[in-house]
Order: structure tokens, then sequence, then C-alpha cells
């Protein structure tokens, strides 16, 4: 028999806890949310997917693959400009080639809109975003600005709008002084690891899994230390893939150092061994020479 408390329906799915990243970047900061982002496609199921901010695209692969994996036919679109800012640090064209190397050959269903967050909310009704994830400049008065003019584009029904970087204090971050002030307005709960995720319930119906950790801290402090613990995997996996390629590349460069050393040596023996032989060579004919000489003059008594 249950206690009329238990929530163990509502704890995470299996498939949540197996899901094994199809993409795991050097960029770490949303990893420990990914099994997370998978049960909550599971969730919600949701036909609509906006993500501001890309950058390397674990979150939005994340999404992705849950989506072909639960058959839930999900309009992802991830928008950024693929240029950074003084929060994220500014990079260069390689990451936005990569990214789309990847979305193409592994998620091409996923569209990736590069624009200004603004210039992109044309392509969205009112009304019609199930799933929005604000992960963008982390200014306070971006985030706010994101927010704003991206809420009218969440669905009242069900919609669902995520923070990143809620937990961050550094200077210039101010998602989390936000956070703090809308968290209240709509059902909501967060998560304190990988730099912090908010989940604010816009929509009026809600998977009661959801609604169950805005409403008990108890629940909620379990589930956090599941997704904690088992989130912790994918960071130190991409820490050890990162060290593996860096190796790889240090091994790399020593061999061809090695081999260019080796190289630069043997042309100097070789040519060291070249000008012994061309001076042995003419030492020996001038030596030959003047035992000629000697010769001659000795036959013609001279």
């Amino acid at each position: 028999m249950k206690h009329p408390n238990d929530n163990t329906d509502l704890y995470p799915s299996a498939y949540s806890l197996r899901f094994t990243p199809a993409r795991l970047s050097k960029a770490i900061d949303w990893h420990g949310h990914l099994l997370f982002a998978a049960w909550l496609m599971e969730l919600t199921r949701p036909e609509v997917l906006v993500e501001l901010g890309v950058f390397r695209g674990d979150s939005l692969a994340t999404f992705s693959q849950a989506s072909r994996d639960l058959n839930i036919g999900c309009e992802i679109t991830g928008v950024d400009s693929w240029g950074g800012d003084d929060t994220t640090g500014i990079y260069g064209e390689e990451v936005y080639s990569e990214v789309k190397d990847f979305f193409s050959s592994t998620f091409p269903n996923t569209k990736l809109y590069r624009s200004l967050f603004d210039n992109a909310l044309a392509e969205f009704a009112e009304n019609s975003v199930n799933i929005l994830h604000i992960d963008g400049c982390h200014h306070y008065e971006a985030v706010k600005h994101d927010y704003e003019t991206w809420l009218p584009k969440v669905s009242k029904d069900n919609g669902i709008i995520l923070f990143h970087d809620t937990n961050v204090v550094a200077e210039g971050f101010g998602s989390k002084q936000f956070w703090q002030e809308i968290c209240g307005l709509y059902p909501s709960f967060s998560f304190n690891h990988s730099n912090g995720l908010g989940v604010l319930l816009v929509g009026s119906k809600q998977p009661q899994a959801l609604l169950e950790l805005a409403e008990d801290e108890i629940f909620l402090d379990k589930v956090r230390a599941i997704y904690e613990l088992s989130g912790n995997m994918f960071i130190h996996k991409a820490k050890e893939q990162w060290w593996k390629n860096e190796a790889d590349k240090h091994a790399a460069y020593v061999n061809h150092l090695t081999g260019e050393v080796g190289r630069q040596i043997a042309d100097t023996i070789n040519h060291h061994f070249i000008n012994h032989l061309s001076a042995h060579r003419s030492a020996s004919l001038h030596g030959s020479d003047s035992i000629i000489k000697r010769g001659i003059k000795k036959i013609l008594g001279r």
C-alpha cells in the first residue's frame, strides 16, 4: 500500500535516467541538466520548442534526440547569432560551422536560425511555443528583454520557460536576479547544479510531476539529487574526452616535431658527410698529383 504522500509514480522515468546524449561538447555547463531535458520532453511531448542561445548545441541536441527517440515529432528551432558576447565569450566561425555540420547529419529536422533573437519573433505565432529555453546573453536587461518579448509566443495552455544560469553569481550575470523576481509569478522550481536551471510553468495545464516539483520541496530535493548525481557523469565524460583530444593533439604535435627534428638531423649529418667526402677526395687527388710529379722528376733525373 502506498503512503498518501508517496510520489513514486512521479519520479524521473527510466528512459530519462538511461538517456545517453548524442552530443557532449566541451561546453559542459548544461550537461548536468541533459537527463532532466529528456524527461521534460517525455512528460510534455511538445509540438514546438524554441531555444534562444544555442552555442555548441548540447541542450538543443538532447531535445532533438528525445523527440526522435519518443516519436514526438516536435518542431525544434535553435536561434543564435553564433558570435558570442561578453558573458559567453567571443568565438569564431568554426563554432557555428561545427554545430551546423552536426545537426545536418544527426538531427536534420532541427532548424538552426542564425539571427538575433528579436529577428526570429516573426517566425512564431503567439501562444504557439510549448517549451522556450532562454540561454542567450546573461545580462539582467538582456534576460528580461528575452522573457518579455517572447512570453506572448509561449502557450497559455501548456507553455514552459527554461532559464539557464539561474545560480551564477558573477560580474555581468543577471539571470539569477531576474529568476528570483519572476519565479513567483507562476508555479516554478529550479535546479542548483550546472549553473542552475529555472523551470517556469507558464501554461495552466501541466503534467502532475512538474506541479509536484513546484509544490513539494522534499520531493524536489530528491529529484534534484537524482539529476545532480546522474548528470555529473556527463560532465566527467566530456572532460575526459576533452583531455583525450588534447592529449592526441599534443601527441601528434610531438610526433611532428620528432619527425622534423629527425629530418633536420639527417640533413645535417648528410651535409657534413658529403663535405667530409669532398674534402677527403680533394686531399687524395692532391696527394696523388704530388706523387706523380715526384715520379716524373725522378725518371727525368731532375
